[in-house]
């Protein structure tokens, strides 16, 4: 998909979550050209929550903070991550919060920040394990243990 600049992906009800998907796919593999492609796409949506019929992943400011940490542009991540927090907070949702806060924490030790990026981790730990974000809590924790890479 990344090599045809996801044209394939048809702009239809379902783009956002696919998208969401391929960001989340590119930040892992750490695809760079991919991310910065992904990035350049979402960033219009950044005010959206991404849905579809069956699931509902949060806010769009995540994915663009992962993105954004992805290609080590760490000022534009913290505002994605901190603008995808408050809209999490906001809107009740726990456990976005949390998956927030653990993406946020890895970017910030994968540049250096340790303390805040403990801070965010365990966090995120606290905020899974309240509301029964198990995987969550494992990834979050495994981070803060420095047994899954920044």
């Amino acid at each position: 998909m990344a090599r045809d600049d996801f044209a394939v992906l048809p702009f239809d009800v379902a783009w956002i979550p696919g998208m969401a998907r391929y960001a989340e796919v590119a930040a892992r593999l750490g695809a760079a050209d991919a991310a910065a492609s992904i990035y350049e796409k979402l960033l219009p949506y950044r005010d959206q929550i991404v849905t579809s019929v069956l699931t509902v992943n949060g806010s769009v400011e995540r994915l663009l903070g992962v993105l954004a940490a992805t290609l080590e542009r760490w000022e534009p991540a913290d505002r994605h991550f901190a603008a995808a927090s408050e809209v999490h907070d906001r809107i009740g949702a726990p456990l976005f919060l949390a998956r927030t806060c653990m993406n946020w924490g890895r970017a910030l030790a994968a540049r250096g920040d340790e303390e805040r990026g403990r801070d965010r981790l365990e966090r995120a730990v606290e905020l899974a394990r309240r509301h029964g974000g198990a995987a969550i809590e494992r990834e979050a924790a495994g981070l803060l243990a420095g047994h899954v890479s920044a």
